[in-house]
């Protein structure tokens, strides 16, 4: 499992993130996704990282190379694990009667239908990577399927209830 830390940047510095990636690169302390918080009246913005890690030594590292960097604020590890979501684009190629029961079927997991047409449809959906995956399959009953996925992005626990479940 990732662990999650919290990076309270400055906000405005264009630089901040080529800066927290190059580090974690230099460093070779493996990232597992990133995902950013907004800054609210210019105040300081939060960024979420999974470190694919789970050696205490790597991860203090990580925290102590952090701390250093200007424009960063502070740098907390996230107490309680959060959750690792993933934002997929999913494409079908569904015949026009097919296309309610194909919502029925996508309704468990809260997608949001972007486009319609007379022979396919855009979903978005937000939710673990396996449940992408059996998504996928289960929408491949209906015709082919093209997926475009965002890959993993971190959220700690107490900022979980931001997304959609």
């Amino acid at each position: 499992m990732a662990r999650v830390l919290t990076v309270t940047v400055r906000a405005g510095s264009e630089a901040v993130l080529d800066r927290l990636l190059g580090l974690l690169r230099r460093r070779c302390i493996p990232l597992r996704g990133i995902s950013f918080g907004i800054a609210r009246d210019g105040g300081p913005a939060p960024v979420h990282l999974a470190l694919d890690t789970t050696d205490p030594h790597t991860v203090g590292q990580a925290l102590a190379h952090l701390r250093r960097l200007p424009d960063v604020l502070s740098v907390n590890e996230a107490a309680e694990a959060g959750r690792e979501r993933e934002l997929a684009l999913v494409q079908v190629n569904v015949a026009r009667d097919d296309q309610v029961r194909l919502l029925g079927e996508t309704d468990p997991l809260n997608t949001r239908l972007l486009s319609v047409s007379d022979d396919r449809m855009v979903l978005e959906v937000v939710c673990p990577p396996p449940d992408i995956d059996a998504l996928v399959d289960r929408l491949g009953t209906f015709g082919p399927v093209a997926v475009c996925r965002s890959g993993v992005v971190p959220t700690p626990a107490q900022g979980r209830d931001q997304l959609r479940e």
